[in-house]
């Protein structure tokens, strides 16, 4: 009996050791895959508009960021042509490479230079603009900022209240999206439809401002309030 006993503790005891050597080994991959996202995602920092767009307010400034940003698109897209623009939303980390593919998968698992990346880049979707147009981003956990994890942080609604809209910049233009409602879904619900139900949005989000007409943007990412779910950031084009 008593060489059972000690079977057996020493039978936990290895147990419990191989769930703390698991878990740190899991740890250690997550720390590993966040900070390769980190280098990944910074590879265009230099590009970005943002610094030019935050002196801009309005009106014809505003064409005066497309004259800067045209010959940096340019210089991006020698290195990858799949970069269509720039997206940037004040107050939050999403200042990126706005990027599409042939189709939704590639990029969720390549950087914006094409490099291999967890993290994946933030893309269009395939359909390209509609009157509601998808863009993708993955979100890396509460231990990383980059790519779409901010949009989570629209749940609080300190946050909703404060980061009311952003931009995407492209060679021919500066969209600025004002942001109307923040919900959680599941994926292909009436979120992600070509042309946006607002009266769906409005009795399903859980934040919604009031929409005055325009063009809509989704912006769409991991949330792991439950299985399977997404956190869709809505915006619309405010027209100049």
């Amino acid at each position: 009996m008593k060489k059972l006993k000690i079977f057996i503790t020493i039978l936990l005891f290895a147990l419990c050791l191989c769930g703390i050597v698991y878990a740190l080994y899991g740890i250690f991959t997550e720390t590993r895959e966040v900070e390769t996202a980190e280098t990944v995602s910074a590879v265009f920092t230099e590009f970005s508009p943002a610094d030019t767009i935050e002196k801009t307010e309005s009106g014809s400034a505003l064409d005066a960021v497309i004259d800067e940003f045209r010959p940096k698109l340019t210089a991006m897209q020698e290195k990858n042509s799949d970069i269509i623009g720039w997206i940037y939303i004040p107050q939050t980390h999403i200042n990126y490479p706005l990027l599409q593919g042939s189709d939704n998968k590639y990029y969720l698992t390549r950087g914006a230079d094409k490099s291999r990346s967890a993290a994946g880049s933030v893309f269009i979707d395939q359909n390209g603009f509609a009157e509601n147009t998808v863009i993708y981003g993955h979100n890396m956990g509460r231990s990383s900022n980059v790519i779409f994890h901010d949009i989570t942080n629209f749940s609080d609604k300190a946050w909703f209240e404060k980061a009311r809209f952003g931009y995407i910049i492209t060679k021919d233009e500066v969209i600025r999206i004002d942001f109307f409602a923040y919900a959680l879904t599941r994926p292909e619900t009436k979120f992600y439809a070509n042309i946006p139900d607002i009266e769906f949005i409005k009795d399903n989000a859980m934040y919604c401002r009031e929409y005055s007409g325009g063009r809509v943007f989704t912006l769409s990412t991991c949330a792991y309030d439950y299985k399977n779910a997404r956190a869709v950031l809505i915006g619309e084009e405010k027209v100049r």
